[in-house]
């Protein structure tokens, strides 16, 4: 088997990663890997094979565990999640009163939102 052979599955595979754009904004696999930049947000999700590794070494992470914005940090599902956290941390501890007042904020959150608690 000669040595072009043996590695043609492997050659096409690069040309085509090299073929892949990002449908949104059209930047291609190949310009992301000489630039090391995105076009658009989109990017992270088509790319992620190729981006995960590098945003892990140099965030020790992939996975965003910062903060958020304000905006979406004050959304009624967030402070839902939070006060439910809240509520099993309580439950955990105990503190059954603590507990108790935040069923009923969250029984209040869920009547303002019209959700069922």
């Amino acid at each position: 088997m000669l040595f072009d052979e043996f590695f043609l599955p492997e050659i096409r595979a690069m040309q085509a990663r090299r073929n892949h754009v990002c449908p949104t904004c059209g930047i291609s696999e190949e310009e992301v890997a000489r630039t090391g930049r995105v076009g658009c947000a989109d990017c992270y999700r088509e790319f992620a094979p190729l981006l995960t590794p590098y945003i892990r070494r140099i965030h020790g992470n992939a996975t965003h565990t910062g903060r958020v914005p304000a905006k979406v940090a004050a959304s009624p599902k967030r402070r839902r999640e939070a006060l439910e956290r809240e509520m099993q941390e309580a439950i955990g501890a105990q503190n059954f009163e603590r507990a108790a007042e935040i069923r009923d904020e969250l029984k209040k959150l869920a009547d303002e939102g019209g959700e069922k608690a």
